[in-house]
């Protein structure tokens, strides 16, 4: 876990004093290629686990942007986000006042008490190239099940991307599919919105 902290504070924090004081360029501060890309992962959560009334953690929130997105798109739900970063969690806190935003790893500190939250949900978190990501996906897939009462929910870059870049990883549809298989959960995997994305959803029994 310590390679990802130095990974994302490298890469995220350099993004941060370059890009996100300019409203143009924020999704360019965390990492994503326009805010139409940024949404489109967005929309996936949106369309296939229902947040209306529901408790939300969004993992590696960022500037806060998915928490915007939701209030546009006038949907009613608890919000929690949170960063590693805390220069992150300042600014989103300075963009959405209202909302919740906390400092602190979900994935290496014991921060809230089994099935806290309806759906845990995480974009763009895995897409740094660590030594093992599939390791690391599956460590944090593990804990996310942990917090979820209802739903898990990642997006990620897919090896089917027409231009990798050597610095992120890019998944397995297959290997992401094994790697989520874990007891009552079911698992779908969302492609086809973007031709470099896949979208993980774990559904928690029948739902």
């Amino acid at each position: 876990m310590r390679e990802f902290f130095d990974r994302i504070q490298g890469y995220y924090v350099k993004r941060l004093k370059k890009f996100s004081r300019s409203p143009r360029e924020r999704h360019l501060a965390v990492g994503w290629e326009s805010r139409d890309a940024q949404e489109r992962r967005f929309r996936v959560l949106l369309d296939h686990v229902p947040l209306e009334g529901g408790s939300l953690l969004d993992v590696g929130c960022g500037l806060g942007d998915l928490y915007g997105f939701l209030k546009r798109e006038g949907v009613a739900c608890d919000y929690t986000g949170m960063d590693i970063l805390p220069a992150m969690v300042e600014q989103a806190r300075t963009s959405w006042p209202e909302g919740r935003f906390m400092v602190g790893d979900v994935c290496s500190e014991d921060l809230f008490p089994p099935h806290s939250f309806d759906v845990v949900y995480a974009s763009g978190m895995f897409n740094l190239r660590v030594k093992d990501n599939y390791a690391f996906l599956g460590r944090a897939l593990g804990v996310f099940r942990s917090l979820a009462r209802r739903a898990v929910v990642c997006s990620m870059l897919s090896v089917k991307s027409p231009f990798p870049e050597p610095e992120y990883f890019y998944y397995e549809v297959d290997r992401v599919r094994r790697l989520a298989e874990a007891g009552p959960w079911r698992v779908e995997v969302m492609e086809h919105y973007m031709d470099n994305d896949l979208t993980l959803v774990c559904r928690k029994g029948g739902l």
